[in-house]
């Protein structure tokens, strides 16, 4: 019974913090979840930089479409395993803080393993004779990837929030939303590539004008 001037707080279940559903998720399933997300990010990054670029860019997306796909797949898998090895310790953090330090973790594993085939490729090849011209060093190549890997804390941050989100009351919508942008841009990307050849605008050389892929 209460005393004094005030009535005692309610207690019980509804009174409790409501835990997380993704604490409740396996550990299979979130992995699928952030590659899955990421890799819808990872896409509409590449897509809107084609555009970007200019008209015709994406014209490698349609001829190689084996190293489109490999482009594609391979930075989602690897940020799942990021994911994967990090929940013992990002699950402790509220979700925004989890996607922050997320991002950054994926930036550090991605320059690391960038550091790591360097040194390797470093060591297995041959001495550069006096006056030839040598391959860049390894601390040029981790300098490089520092740099290329920065928008890597972005994407893999964004991707591990809508992960997050889509375990939630919203994850329908977030399922729809991305999903329906990263179609988007695809076909963005498509008409991009493809209006050109219509138009004969490629010529002989069979790129557009001023390509980055020639």
């Amino acid at each position: 019974m209460a005393t004094g001037g005030g009535a005692e707080p309610a207690r019980g279940p509804a009174a409790e913090p409501r835990e997380h559903p993704w604490l409740s998720t396996g550990r299979l399933s979130r992995a699928a979840r952030v590659a899955a997300y990421t890799l819808c990010v990872w896409a509409i990054w590449i897509g809107v930089s084609l555009i970007l670029l200019g008209p015709g860019q994406g014209f490698w997306v349609i001829s190689s479409p084996g190293f489109a796909l490999a482009v594609l797949a391979v930075p989602p898998v690897f940020i799942a395993v990021v994911a994967a090895a990090l929940q013992r310790w990002l699950t402790q953090f509220v979700p925004f803080t989890q996607s922050l330090l997320f991002g950054g973790a994926t930036y550090v594993a991605a320059v690391l393993a960038a550091a790591i085939l360097s040194l390797v490729a470093a060591i297995g090849a041959q001495p550069c004779s006096p006056g030839d011209a040598c391959a860049p060093g390894v601390w040029f190549d981790i300098g490089v990837a520092a740099f290329m890997f920065l928008p890597a804390i972005l994407i893999a941050g964004i991707g591990y929030g809508l992960a997050l989100a889509s375990v939630t009351a919203r994850g329908t919508q977030v399922f729809v939303g991305a999903l329906a942008a990263t179609l988007l841009v695809a076909v963005a990307v498509a008409v991009t590539a493809i209006a050109p050849l219509i138009g004969g605008g490629y010529g002989a050389t069979g790129q557009p004008p001023g390509s980055v892929w020639e």
